[in-house]
């Protein structure tokens, strides 16, 4: 095997679009006017007016941006959990230097997937392994319904619907003698190999908010040690304090 290429294309699963707004950098010498699209891995992911993506480190943000995600997030626990957020007190005056940690700290803590019951969310997936001469590929949709949301448990159905082929690489074949101008070269052009539509029985999946994964019923290996199909859009997020 000389290589794996693994592409995943996440449709669904972020937080529910909010209002666009002025982001501004730790120093001031940067703004973007976007919406604030996820928090994951200790960086901030916003969407512009054009549609396009950008990813900024927390760190790197200012003060006043981070307190407006600590208070998204901690309003998103609360719509999930059930319970009422208390309205902000009054701020004391201080250093930047000594509310950052703080701050940070509580939007890292806050951290975790926003699932609810009763939801479907889906995956685009396309999993290409090139072997030599010919390259194999997965390539279809994997939805997760959630099936139930208690505590600190969550339990996920995960349906796939996953096609599979082999695709050959051109190559040229030299056929040496016959001829007396030489090598005969007969290129041949990428045959495809008949694909197949794989299914298998569903994989229910107990992961925790951050999505570490509790227990798993049934299964769906892929590949090239890519391990289980189930697992591979669940990223687990970080429980320590850094960003």
């Amino acid at each position: 095997m000389k290589n794996v290429l693994l592409v995943i294309v996440a449709v669904g699963l972020l937080a529910s679009p909010a209002m666009a707004r002025q982001w501004t950098s730790r120093t001031g010498g940067f703004s973007v006017e976007a919406e604030l699209v996820d928090v994951k891995g200790g960086n901030v992911i916003l969407k512009k007016e054009d549609g396009s993506q950008l990813t900024v480190p927390l760190n790197k943000l200012s003060l006043g941006d981070v307190r407006y995600i600590a208070d998204v997030l901690k309003a998103a626990d609360a719509s999930i959990t059930g319970g009422k957020t208390e309205s902000p007190a009054a701020e004391k005056p201080q250093s930047d230097t000594t509310a950052e940690p703080a701050i940070a700290a509580e939007v890292l803590q806050k951290l975790r997937y926003r699932w609810k019951k009763g939801q479907s969310y889906v995956y685009r997936v396309k999993i290409t392994g090139e072997r030599g001469y010919y390259s194999e590929y997965y390539s279809g949709d994997v939805t997760y319904k959630v099936k139930s949301i208690r505590d600190n448990e969550i339990v996920l159905d995960m349906t796939p619907k996953m096609t599979r082929g082999k695709k050959c690489q051109p190559v040229e074949l030299i056929v040496v003698g016959g001829s007396p101008y030489g090598p005969t070269l007969l290129p041949d052009h990428p045959v495809y190999v008949r694909s197949a539509t794989r299914r298998d029985q569903q994989v229910s999946i107990t992961v925790d908010p951050r999505g570490h994964v509790d227990s798993i019923e049934g299964q769906w290996q892929l590949p090239y040690l890519i391990g289980d199909l189930s697992q591979l859009m669940i990223e687990p997020l970080s429980e320590r304090n850094e960003a």
